[in-house]
Order: structure tokens, then sequence, then C-alpha cells
């Protein structure tokens, strides 16, 4: 799952895919806004993450918020592991908690990638990802009030 992370950082096209996201949330029209992944906790994990790093949110916040699909997911994820043991499909499934979960350790994989590769947190969003002050600016006023 670190490798998966770090590819959020590395991967031209995971970099182009997060940075079209943030620039149709820039773009886009007011009002609710909902993106998701499959699993709705890795790279929209990561999305979300970046967002509110964007946003000026502190980074233990960001990393909390990145945290707390663990408590959303915990009832859902054991039920699947329950089922896929009592129907005789998977001896244990706990093996699958690594990837059920999200962990500090994941979100630091990509996050030191960053720091490695760009030098910090606004390298990547404005060398990593092509945004530029305009973009930025135009995600602090649609979405901080």
């Amino acid at each position: 799952m670190r490798d998966v992370y770090r590819t959020f950082v590395t991967s031209p096209e995971n970099r182009a895919q997060f940075a079209a996201t943030l620039r149709e949330i820039a773009d886009g029209a007011q009002g609710p806004l909902l993106y998701h992944c499959t699993s709705g906790k890795d790279r929209t994990g990561w999305m979300s993450y970046v967002l509110l790093r964007a946003l000026a949110v502190p980074q233990a916040t960001a990393e909390s918020d990145y945290l707390a699909s663990n408590t959303f997911r915990a009832a859902y994820d054991a039920q699947v592991r329950a089922g896929l043991k009592q129907s005789g499909r998977m001896q244990n499934p706990d093996l699958l908690i690594p990837l059920q979960e999200v962990r500090q350790d994941y979100l630091d994989a990509a996050t030191a990638r960053m720091e490695a590769d760009y030098g910090s947190f606004y390298g990547y969003l404005t060398d990593g990802l092509g945004l530029d002050l305009r973009t930025l600016s135009k995600l602090q006023g649609k979405l901080v009030r």
C-alpha cells in the first residue's frame, strides 16, 4: 500500500488525474461537491488530503480527516471479512485489513516522496500537479468562507 501511495506522487497519470480533479473543483459551479474512487479511501483520501492542504488546513488536521475513514468504514469492512470467512472463500480474511484500512504510514510514504521529489507541498501543487496561483486562489475563494 505504501508503494501505491507513492505512485500518487510519482505517476504522471495519477498526477494528471489529481490535477484535473482540483481544476474541476476550482472551475465548477457552486454547490455540493462529490468525488470518490472504487473504495473511497485511497485515491479519495489522498485527494481530500491534498485539497485540504491546498486550502491551508493544518497538516495534522488533514491527516486526522484522512484517518477518519477507518472509523466510518470499520463496521462494513468487518462485515465483508466475516462474510468471506463464513462463505469459505478465505480462511483468514483478516489478511485484508491492510487493504481495507487507511494508515498513517501510507500517507507518510506519499508525503515523503512528495517532499523528496518536489521539496514541499507547494512544490507538489505547482511543479507536480502543474497548478497555477490562479487555480489555487479559485479553490480558496470557492471553498473557504
